[in-house]
């Protein structure tokens, strides 16, 4: 009774050794895939971390950009009312220049602007209390023009040159 157990029993074991061994190449082209699957992904990992880098380095480069833009536009701004305090000033000394030469009194401010940018045009040393005060009074006369960065226009300088050469 025991040899026919065996036989079957025999069987089973020899169907199960030659099954998983027809079964290796495929076993074996699995490991070998998952392997290179792994070193896909540490290398993937590896790629992700340097453009992760590089992007911080770059929001780092945008925000320093964005900082450096601001300043530059304030200093041009700042550079642009400079120039449109000088020019407005001009103006305003060539009609007190006038208005003097006619023999027409000024306010008293209005000579500390003309006593001040004289002393500017001549290229003397100005104090900052009379700067920040020509500043001022011009920015207070032309307010609208300065803070919209209007410039006054060729016609309007020509007619200064035209009212002094008048005068």
């Amino acid at each position: 009774m025991a040899v026919p157990l065996i036989i079957p029993i025999l069987t089973c074991i020899g169907g199960a050794v030659v099954g998983a061994l027809s079964r290796q190449p495929e076993i074996n082209r699995l490991k070998e895939q998952v392997h290179v699957l792994q070193t896909q992904v540490s290398r993937l990992q590896t790629t992700i971390q340097e453009q992760q880098r590089q992007i911080e380095e770059l929001k780092i480069r945008v925000n320093t950009l964005k900082a450096w833009n601001f300043v530059e536009k304030r200093r041009a701004l700042g550079i642009t009312r400079g120039y449109l305090i000088m020019q407005y000033g001009f103006k305003e000394y060539v009609e007190l220049t006038i208005l003097q030469a006619k023999g027409q009194g000024i306010s008293a401010e209005e000579l500390r602007f003309f006593n001040a940018f004289n002393l500017m045009m001549t290229g003397s040393e100005i104090g900052e209390e009379d700067k920040q005060f020509v500043k001022i009074f011009i920015s207070s006369r032309y307010r609208y023009q300065i803070e919209n960065l209007i410039a006054m226009d060729d016609g309007a300088q020509s007619e200064l040159v035209r009212k002094v050469e008048a005068a």
